[in-house]
């Protein structure tokens, strides 16, 4: 054990020198430097730091040292300090602008990285003599105006301690420490370095380029420790950093590096590392934080219909104008194409190609009935209500053309009014044309009343049409249609189309319609066994069900559909109705008339009727 000892004392000697604290051995060197001047600055450098401490070893080995033995370390790094200072003091006395008749000096000294004689030092420094005497000072005149310690935190916090009490300023030159800045526990201690929250910048930053937002902390367990800590948690929050778990170290921890590192020979040199709590959101999601967690560990949701998010880890969709979508992806928003029933249209321009078709077939069986208007079957029928009815049919077709087309004020009007006014006629006349059916075969006294009878269900068109006009006129004076321009209805699309102002007043021009036309199937229905020669009471019936059947169909479709399609549903089913009142009552007669022309004397009636 005592080769041990002297192999370790060997190796040792050529930086350091055994003293003890008794004056028996000492340093060959100064442990002092004075240049007197009208005001001082004592200085007070960290030159040697304890090594090893004998009576420790020896205590060990079970000797027994009678005075304490030291073995000092030198660090001749630290004598740039000593250099730069008497450097600057020369400069600062050179220069008669900085401290004009003034001179500074100085009182260097060499002090020991050491507890008790850094407290032993601090007193015999107070105290002006190579002893340590508390409370007692040697000093006749005091031209100290400043303590200048070192770069280590530990002696400018021990050593104020004792200079604090009598309010020596102290300053120190080494690198910012966040320990010394309190100035509560350290009031007379100045920092002559900035702040400097470079390594925590720096660590962050390092954290960003590699896209870790989870990472462990591991930091020794002090004052020092705890602020590099807040600075660090501070810069990762401003980087969307979060700590996955924070580990203070104990400063009495012993345990070797190489016996805790473990790495993975798949990752080490062949990929970099993944740290984080959640995967980025993709743009079109939005970022959605997991409760109880970290701001890192989040979900990923589909932004709301209508809303984009266009980069990456958003935390709120944003919604798109009006006049605006967002695409499939929900990335970025596309301008709405402008929408409505056109002429242009494929759909537009076949329902206006069919209304034109329509329109100029009742015309030609018009012209047939007026051609015709001597025969007996046009007589039977009463020609002056299949003129009127076959007009109001002409009329009923072409009152689809407003439907389409670029909507304003005035078609939107045109279009409701037309519609209600002309189709009340032509179901009026129906209804006039079932009357007079059934009363021709039920009066039973000949003479002026037979013919009064004849020529009053006439009176039937004007009165029912008085009335929907009267409905219309108040739909016009308490709101009238409008042009609405709707962006919500269809994605996509902006849809211009005829808003009908008052639902009600609509809903009671329709319902009337309603009313005439269930009036009319009623009456035909109950004249359809009338005799064979009058055929038409049938035709009647037949007609109306289709009428019916159509407009029945039309309110559940109507809402059913949205944009420019239901504009369509309407413009169809004003076709269809009208096409099934001309196909029904008119189609029969003009096949007699043209095909049949035998069929349509009253020899061929005759006939027909004994045959049956």
């Amino acid at each position: 054990m005592l080769i041990f000892v002297s192999v370790l004392l060997f190796l040792n000697f050529p930086v350091a020198s055994c003293e003890p604290i008794n004056p028996g051995c000492s340093l060959g060197m100064a442990d002092a430097i004075f240049q007197d001047g009208d005001v001082l600055v004592d200085c007070h450098f960290v030159l040697l730091t304890v090594s090893i401490a004998l009576q420790k070893i020896f205590h060990f080995l079970r000797f027994h040292l009678s005075f304490p033995m030291f073995i000092y370390r030198i660090h001749p790094n630290k004598y740039q300090y000593v250099i730069a200072l008497n450097f600057a003091i020369e400069e600062i006395n050179k220069n008669i602008h900085l401290l004009p008749n003034i001179s500074l000096g100085y009182d260097m000294y060499s002090i020991v990285q050491y507890q008790a004689t850094i407290l032993e030092h601090s007193i015999r420094f107070l105290t002006g003599l190579k002893e340590a005497i508390p409370n007692y000072t040697c000093r006749k005149e005091s031209k100290l105006i400043a303590v200048v310690t070192g770069t280590s935190w530990e002696f400018p916090s021990r050593i104020s301690t004792i200079l604090g009490l009598y309010k020596y300023p102290q300053l120190t030159f080494g690198p910012f420490d966040p320990m010394l800045s309190d100035h509560v526990k350290f009031p007379f201690i100045y920092q002559m370095a900035p702040e400097d929250t470079s390594l925590a910048l720096g660590m962050v930053s390092l954290m960003v380029h590699f896209s870790w937002t989870w990472v462990g902390l591991i930091i020794t367990e002090n004052e020092k420790g705890i602020k590099f800590l807040s600075d660090l948690k501070r810069e990762m929050k401003k980087n969307s950093v979060c700590a996955a778990f924070v580990q203070m170290l104990s400063l009495k921890y012993r345990y070797n590096w190489n016996d805790l590192l473990s790495t993975d020979p798949a990752i080490m040199g062949e990929m970099t590392p993944l740290s984080v709590c959640s995967t980025s959101c993709a743009p079109g999601l939005m970022k959605s934080p997991q409760e109880g967690k970290a701001s890192c560990c989040f979900d990923c949701h589909p932004c709301l219909e209508n809303e984009i998010s266009n980069e990456t880890d958003s935390i709120q969709c944003i919604k798109c104008p009006d006049d605006q979508y967002a695409n499939t992806e929900q990335t970025h928003c596309i301008p709405k194409a402008v929408t409505f029933l056109a002429y242009e249209d494929p759909l537009g321009m076949a329902l206006a190609c069919m209304a034109l078709c329509f329109s100029a077939l009742t015309a030609l069986v018009l012209g047939v009935f007026v051609k015709h208007h001597e025969t007996p079957i046009v007589k039977a029928n009463n020609r002056t209500l299949s003129y009127i009815l076959l007009i109001s049919l002409i009329l009923c077709f072409l009152c689809s053309l407003p439907f389409i087309g670029l909507p304003n004020m005035a078609t939107c009007i045109l279009q409701q009014m037309s519609f209600g006014v002309v189709f009340t006629i032509a179901v009026s006349t129906v209804l006039a044309k079932t009357v007079t059916v059934v009363l021709a075969f039920r009066s039973t006294v000949p003479g002026r009343r037979m013919r009064w009878i004849l020529v009053s269900p006439n009176l039937i068109i004007p009165i029912c049409t008085l009335i929907q006009m009267v409905l219309c006129a108040i739909w016009l004076g308490a709101s009238a249609p409008f042009v609405d321009i709707n962006a919500h209805n269809e994605r996509g699309h902006i849809t211009i189309m005829c808003n009908k102002g008052s639902a009600t007043a609509f809903y009671c021009v329709l319902g009337y319609l309603g009313f005439l036309a269930m009036g009319t199937l009623t009456v035909a229905f109950w004249a359809r066994n009338l005799p064979d020669i009058f055929n038409e009471a049938k035709f009647l019936t037949f007609s109306m069900l289709v009428f019916c059947s159509v407009w029945v169909t039309f309110l559940p479709v109507y809402h059913s559909t949205k944009g420019k399609v239901m504009v369509a549903v309407e413009v169809f089913s004003i076709l269809a109705s009208s096409a099934g009142l001309l196909g029904c009552i008119f189609v029969p007669k003009c096949y007699i008339i043209l095909i049949r022309p035998k069929n349509g004397s009253f020899k061929g009636l005759r006939g027909t009727r004994v045959c049956k």
